[in-house]
């Protein structure tokens, strides 16, 4: 009678064990499915994240190709500004010639003034000395003289005015040349001041590319260890289900074998949920028999 209690006592226990067991299987089904959704939004996550560094690295690639045009632009500007600054020398020594043939002009004028004036003085002499047919006589003299004078006051004139004229179209296509150097030098000066935001604009895109570099490479780590914990819920399943599918045989066989005890991993949870099963309304020294029967079995 004791044995028969004994043993439906014992197919009891066992049937609760299988109940618990089954209970562990489901929160561990519903940890793996939790952990499976965890690691399927991470994996939207790390493609979100791929698909920014591709943008960023486009943006990159696009910012460093235009970094390149504007070197090649600044090298062409540079180009010019050099050939102005040439060209605007050689009309500051064309304005410096032209300005020293209106001096040589200006002082031959002068010097031929000072001359038409002695010879103004002399021709008084003459004609106020001797009586009128010496007079007549030398005023063929005096007409070619001041003949003389007029042509080379004319041609002085003529002379100065044109160098005045050369001079003044020199200086107007320097300041043409002016122009142009200030308005090439702006053009620099806005190309040198764009290639710096752009250079600006690369480092921040390498900033950003860095900080989503590691955002990814802590996503990937994270679904890494989900996965290898998944791995493991799912072998501790196939472990359960084998151990509960031999648990099975034996009672349709009526025989249960004793097992020596191997440690697994989780037998620390496994025991505990065991015990909250069976003896959770126990004293702590019931929980400890509880205990001790399963380690038994």
């Amino acid at each position: 009678m004791k044995k028969r209690l004994l043993i439906k006592y014992f197919i009891m226990c066992v049937l609760l064990i299988l109940i618990c067991s089954s209970g562990m299987s489901g929160a561990r089904a519903d940890q793996i499915s939790d952990l499976e959704d965890e690691v399927s939004e991470n994996e939207k996550k790390y493609d979100k994240i791929q698909k920014e560094l591709d943008e960023l690295e486009k943006a990159k690639d696009n910012l460093e190709n235009y970094i390149s045009e504007l070197n090649d632009a600044t090298a062409q500007i540079e180009a010019v500004l050099d050939d102005l600054e040439l060209q605007i020398q050689q009309k500051d020594n064309q304005i410096k010639d032209a300005q020293a043939k209106i001096a040589v002009i200006d002082k031959k004028l002068e010097i031929q003034y000072e001359n038409m004036k002695l010879r103004i003085k002399y021709l008084y002499v003459i004609f106020s000395s001797g009586n009128i047919g010496q007079i007549f006589e030398r005023m063929e003299y005096v007409s070619a003289i001041t003949e003389y004078d007029k042509e080379q006051m004319d041609d002085y004139k003529a002379n100065l005015l044109d160098a005045k004229n050369i001079k003044a179209e020199l200086e107007n296509e320097k300041a043409k040349l002016d122009t142009l150097l200030a308005d090439e030098e702006t053009q620099r000066l806005q190309l040198e001041k764009t290639m710096e935001e752009a250079k600006e604009n690369i480092a921040s895109h390498k900033e950003q590319i860095d900080v989503a570099i590691k955002k990814a490479e802590a996503i990937e780590e994270e679904i890494e260890a989900d996965k290898n914990t998944i791995e493991k819920l799912k072998e501790e399943e196939e472990r359960r289900k084998q151990e509960e599918e031999r648990r099975k045989q034996e009672l349709a066989n009526g025989t249960v074998n004793k097992i020596p005890y191997q440690k697994l991993d989780g037998d620390i949870k496994r025991m505990a949920a065991i015990i909250w099963c069976e003896a959770r309304g126990e004293s702590y020294e019931g929980q400890v028999a509880v205990g001790t029967v399963v380690m038994n079995r």
